[in-house]
């Protein structure tokens, strides 16, 4: 532990997410240095790796956020204040300095203010930010979703991850017995995640389930990478019954303690991990920057480029999001404090 209800192992799941991110927004930047079968191969191995990004961001959001239990209107009123506070105005003033990035910094004409208006209520769903919209939506009912999930036995919890993975199984590969299938409900769309994260470690609850967890993941690997080589399914990723299984041997993976004797790797983490989120927001023009400018160490070859491009963009954006979340996010959140709690000690 280091720093308030800040664990090691969930840190290292928010940091791995990130650089995961990152890296596969960096494979999209590097296509033309795949020139063998061997280097597709590895591509499509990464991917595989890189892609369970979305999958741990939600389900380590769901993991806090379905914990919380608001009983009386001040509990609701802090939770959503916290979350207006570390979420929504950071997300506001990241869009708002992408918006004078990608428009010229006009910030003083009023064409700027209704492209930025524009830009956050539907323009950036469409970029790297549309999981964002998503995930304040699961935010906004977290609350009352704890009332519905809490007193769940476990057998209970079994039948309604049983119920989703189903669901998704259905979507997944009715379209190649042409059956149409798009009904949505509770768990279309990224919910079932954000709800395996509150279930996943309470039912995979001892060192055995663990083992099977990182046995049918391996496996649904294996068959994943097959499908892409065959085109045997379009989207092998994302909500995938196969993929999920990846992502929770994934998330079992990282979550164990690999820095437990080792400070300087637990101060680096959790310094990351502070800053994930801002990174986030940010690497993108990054990587677009940098993917233009710098001088790759391998004429040819995809590993190495791909790790210079993935570290300078994460190195890079750190920077900025260090500057950023330092002077006008803290101001932000200090003047919404201010008026959230006018006659408190703001948080």
């Amino acid at each position: 532990m280091a720093g308030a209800g800040r664990k090691t192992e969930y840190e290292i799941i928010r940091v791995c997410a990130m650089f995961f991110m990152v890296a596969v927004h960096c494979c999209g930047s590097l296509g033309d240095y795949i020139d063998t079968a061997g280097e597709k191969y590895l591509d499509d191995v990464l991917r595989l790796i890189f892609f369970t990004t979305n999958s741990l961001f939600f389900m380590l959001s769901g993991k806090f956020a379905l914990n919380t239990k608001c009983e009386t209107f001040s509990e609701y009123y802090d939770y959503y204040v916290k979350k207006l506070t570390n979420i929504v105005i950071p997300v506001l003033l990241y869009m708002f300095l992408r918006s004078l990035y990608d428009n010229g910094g006009m910030f003083w004409q009023i064409s700027f203010w209704k492209t930025y208006v524009k830009n956050v209520f539907f323009e950036y769903a469409g970029k790297e930010y549309w999981f964002l919209y998503e995930l304040v939506g699961l935010l906004v009912l977290a609350p009352f979703l704890n009332k519905l999930v809490r007193n769940l036995k476990k057998g209970e919890m079994w039948l309604l991850l049983a119920i989703g993975l189903l669901y998704h199984a259905i979507c997944t590969y009715a379209p190649y017995v042409n059956l149409s299938f798009s009904w949505n409900y509770i768990f279309g769309g990224w919910a079932y995640y954000f709800m395996l994260g509150y279930f996943l470690e309470k039912v995979i609850d001892t060192a055995k389930k663990k083992n099977i967890i990182y046995i049918v993941g391996g496996a649904c690997f294996v068959i994943s990478f097959v499908q892409k080589q065959f085109g045997l399914i379009r989207n092998v990723h994302d909500l995938a019954p196969t993929f999920t299984m990846i992502s929770c041997a994934m998330f079992f993976l990282l979550k164990r303690d690999w820095f437990q004797e080792n400070r300087f790797a637990r101060k680096c983490i959790f310094t990351l991990g502070k800053y994930s989120f801002g990174i986030y927001l940010v690497h993108n023009p990054v990587r677009y920057f940098l993917s233009g400018c710098i001088p790759f160490v391998a004429e040819k070859f995809y590993l190495p480029n791909l790790l210079e491009l993935v570290l300078c963009t994460v190195a890079v954006s750190f920077i900025l999001a260090f500057i950023c979340d330092n002077t006008l996010i803290r101001a932000a959140k200090w003047a919404a404090g201010a008026v959230a709690y006018p006659k408190k000690k703001q948080i």
